[in-house]
């Protein structure tokens, strides 16, 4: 006779089979507690017991409940509990288990689990299990930032998962893909991935692998020439889709990526809400990278506001997540991708204090980081930073290699936000040369980046640039125009530093100007006027000296 609960009065595979449903249907936290209720009412062997088991860790895993999927199926790790089930079920249960012990950050225990049920899954000829394997040992390779190796396990995954026609699982496979492609910047595969993921979802409600979609979608948007609505759109309804699952962990990274949309767009009211709703889902979860990530947002937009102390707090916290992480990876002790982001953050933190010398370092750190982990997303804006760090720290020709080294990267993998920036660096570097005119063309392109992605302060940080440019070749009235709308926008961002340096600027074009047209005669004094500099006495002019109108 079948067991029973003695609330519900249901059998125990009706309860089974309704937690099945909850967790097809992304009801995780239903499912969840269907599950437990099942192995409340005692379970008829033990092989039932450990597919409840393996049911009940998925669902708490949507939840990224990462510490409990663990503890669910962790008796198995005891090879007395382990010994008693059918090879079927060891298989199940060692995939399970590799799953979990990967959340949470157990990589080298994970990867021997998952070779462990390949093992078993070649000899019983499971396909969707041999899928399984090769899906999770591509997860944990990629979380250690081993890309080819697991691109080559996905792609062994998506071979099995055909054969049995699975389509949830075809799903993840061309997210991963996706993901991965997108990491190293081939946006237009990402892309095309994402896309053939949601085609094999359709008009089903399946909304934690739709949210996953919209994640990345939005990302591969934004580093294409897509509409700044389009990447809204897409992380709206990222955040849709996880609020339905329950799933903080994924929302919170919602959150985040939704946040630095908004600093680009000026909206930093917003983003700072944003990056803090992230860090507050994150604190208590095994997220711990993640969690690194948000606060570097979160700092990002404290030093572009001009919150230096909190700023660096961040960083030093987001630093310390990153150095735990290799520690508690022992032998497979590499970085994480997104340190190289937080080392550049804490660069850009001592280049707006004056101190090129102490960035370098950190800025060199960001790029040996994103080169050796593999994920070169972050590459060419690690580098672009290093060069104006070498720039402001006059060692122009290694800021050119690192300019140049950026522009032949990003003609092959194209990113119109680091393309807008390394249009800057190139303008930077004509000026240097003394090439006023051609470097005011390069900065035209530039800022055109930044007006089709709607980044409305870093075309502000171009105008101040533009008016530097112009008081080189002696357009006073000119220069004072960019400033001015410069500083227009920086008060009404509140990004204070630039606001207070774009103030010293002006009122040293302002000493300049005279009664008439600009005159490209500027002496060699005003033309290296910085802004926040103090300007040179001006002496009056002679009354017999000529005057070129410009």
């Amino acid at each position: 006779m079948a067991s029973r609960d003695p609330i519900g009065n249901k059998r125990i595979e009706e309860v089974v089979s309704a937690g099945q449903s909850a967790l097809e249907d992304s009801r995780y936290e239903d499912a969840a507690n269907q599950f437990r209720a099942a192995l409340r009412m005692g379970a008829r062997s033990g092989d039932e017991e450990a597919g409840i088991r393996c049911r009940l860790s998925e669902a708490l895993e949507m939840r990224s409940l990462h510490r409990e999927q663990l503890e669910t199926v962790a008796k198995y790790d005891k090879f007395t509990e382990f010994a008693r089930l059918s090879e079927p079920m060891q298989m199940q249960v060692l995939i399970r288990l590799g799953w979990a012990h990967s959340f949470n950050n157990g990589i080298p225990r994970s990867i021997a689990l998952y070779n462990q049920a390949l093992r078993i899954a070649r000899q019983i000829e499971d396909e969707a299990g041999i899928g399984a394997c090769y899906f999770g040992l591509g997860r944990a390779y990629r979380f250690v930032s081993e890309i080819r190796i697991a691109r080559d396990h996905y792609a062994s995954a998506l071979d099995h998962f055909r054969r049995v026609g699975n389509w949830r699982d075809l799903a993840h496979c061309y997210l991963s893909i996706g993901n991965i492609d997108g990491r190293e910047g081939d946006y237009r595969s990402a892309l095309n991935s994402i896309k053939q993921a949601l085609v094999i979802i359709g008009d089903r409600n399946e909304h934690d692998l739709i949210g996953r979609a919209y994640v990345d979608l939005a990302l591969m948007y934004d580093n294409l020439e897509s509409p700044s609505a389009k990447v809204l759109a897409s992380h709206e309804k990222a955040i849709e889709h996880f609020n339905h699952t329950g799933n903080k962990s994924y929302l919170a990274i919602s959150y985040n990526n939704l946040a630095m949309k908004m600093i680009w767009l000026g909206h930093w009211a917003r983003a700072e809400e944003l990056a803090k709703s992230a860090i507050a889902a994150l604190r208590n979860s095994t997220k711990v990278a993640q969690l690194g990530a948000v606060l570097d947002t979160l700092a990002t937009l404290y030093l572009l506001q001009g919150k230096i102390v909190e700023a660096d707090a961040l960083l030093e916290e987001s630093l310390q997540i990153f150095s735990s992480l290799r520690s508690d990876r022992e032998i497979l002790n590499k970085e994480h991708p997104n340190e190289s982001e937080t080392q550049t953050t804490i660069g850009r933190s001592f280049l707006v204090k004056g101190r090129p010398d102490l960035a370098i370092p950190h800025l060199e750190r960001a790029v040996d980081i994103a080169i050796r982990s593999g994920y070169l997303q972050f590459l060419c804006d690690n580098r672009l930073w290093l060069a104006e760090a070498l720039l402001q720290a006059g060692q122009l020709e290694q800021a050119r290699v690192h300019i140049e080294g950026s522009r032949a990267y990003l003609r092959e993998s194209p990113d119109m936000l680091v393309w807008g920036m390394m249009m800057r660096m190139v303008a930077k570097i004509e000026m240097s040369d003394g090439y006023v005119a051609s470097a005011i063309q390069s900065l035209g392109q530039s800022s055109s980046v930044y007006e089709i992605k709607g980044s409305v302060y870093d075309l502000a940080v171009n105008r101040m640039v533009l008016a530097e440019m112009l008081l080189r070749q002696g357009r006073v009235t000119r220069a004072i125009a960019e400033t001015e709308a410069a500083l227009a926008d920086f008060t009404r961002l509140g990004a204070a530093i630039d606001t207070a340096r774009g103030v010293t600027f002006l009122e040293a074009l302002q000493v300049l100007r005279t009664p008439s047209e600009d005159t490209p005669g500027v002496s060699r004094e005003e033309s290296q006027i910085q802004p926040g500099s103090t300007p040179p006495r001006r002496q009056p002019r002679s009354r017999t000296q000529p005057r070129v109108v410009a």
